[in-house]
């Protein structure tokens, strides 16, 4: 692995993570969103999974010019999950939140969800309301928010992420203690449910009133891959395009057992940690046909395009 960090004269109160592959097109205008928050005591860790495109000469040119900026580039491609994990392990700052190469922050996101945090130790995650807007920056539509992770009770919180599809953003700023102290970023699909579901049992999640966090909707983006298993799971991990790695009797036990696991390292008392297993295993049984145990709320994600009649394009 090839880098080209500046270390900032002193550590930064926020680490903002950025792993990429092949984000030459969007890349341009993520990274300058990042860089004018109106909350500057920041570094900005960009880990380049060994991109073929014009990737490096952006990044690069990034890091030369700011030294918050530190870039760090992988010679070959290793798999979105062990990129996110990367930027992970890299960050020095008190908070966290990875960053999309192709989305777009308003410039008080940093600062707003920084607020909460330094206000509130009870609250792990703090993150905006989103908006979907396309390739041209055009406004689609709001994100419906269906899943509640504000109770004091952590196996209330984790069966909100359990059962609930849609509503949920992995963009927001977290306690970077809490992050590095999870299990990583997994190699199956839908693996980031897992991950927010593991940190729910570490403390409250805070969602703002605001809409600062602006979701690029397009088709080169990790999620148009989610209609085959396949080529979600070798985006995450190349490794998985071997037949038997994607296999779905396996990514199925794979996830299960994440949870399972998540539950058991979590430092709950016996009755929210047996609440939390009795939310895994009537998830289990919602699978079965016939037994009609399915959360209502357990749709994929909806737009509101209410918001389009007072926005359409992202204001800046």
């Amino acid at each position: 692995m090839t880098s080209h960090p500046v270390e900032p004269a002193k550590t930064p109160r926020v680490s903002i993570g950025v792993p990429v592959y092949n984000g030459e097109r969007f890349l341009q205008a993520s990274l300058d969103t990042l860089l004018w928050q109106t909350f500057q005591d920041f570094e900005l860790i960009i880990s380049d999974n060994g991109s073929t495109d014009g990737t490096e000469e952006i990044c690069r040119r990034a890091a030369d010019a700011d030294p918050r900026v530190r870039y760090f580039r992988s010679e070959r491609n290793r798999g979105a999950a062990w990129n996110h994990n990367r930027v992970v392990e890299l960050a020095r700052g008190e908070y966290f939140t990875w960053a999309s190469h192709d989305d777009l922050l308003a410039p008080t996101f940093v600062e707003r969800c920084v607020t909460v945090l330094d206000h509130d130790p009870d609250v792990v995650f703090c993150r905006p309301n989103v908006i979907y807007v396309d390739e041209e920056g055009k406004v689609l539509g709001r994100q419906v928010h269906r899943c509640d992770c504000s109770s004091p009770s952590p196996s209330v919180r984790f069966r909100e992420l359990l059962v609930v599809h849609g509503g949920q953003t992995t963009y927001g700023l977290m306690r970077t203690s809490t992050i590095q102290r999870i299990a990583p970023h997994q190699t199956f699909p839908r693996a980031e449910r897992v991950l927010f579901a593991e940190l729910s049992l570490y403390g409250r999640f805070h969602v703002l009133s605001e809409e600062l966090f602006f979701k690029r909707e397009h088709a080169g983006q990790t999620s148009a891959t989610r209609k085959s298993r396949r080529a979600e799971s070798t985006v995450l991990d190349p490794e998985r395009a071997r037949w038997w790695r994607h296999r779905t009797s396996l990514l199925l036990a794979e996830y299960v057992l994440a949870f399972a696991k998540g539950i058991q390292q979590a430092p709950l008392g016996w009755a929210e940690r047996a609440r939390c297993y009795a939310s895994l295993a009537r998830w289990l049984l919602a699978h079965v046909p016939g037994l009609r145990l399915r959360d209502p709320r357990t749709r994929e994600v909806e737009y509101d395009p209410t918001i389009t009649q007072r926005l359409a394009r992202v204001p800046w």
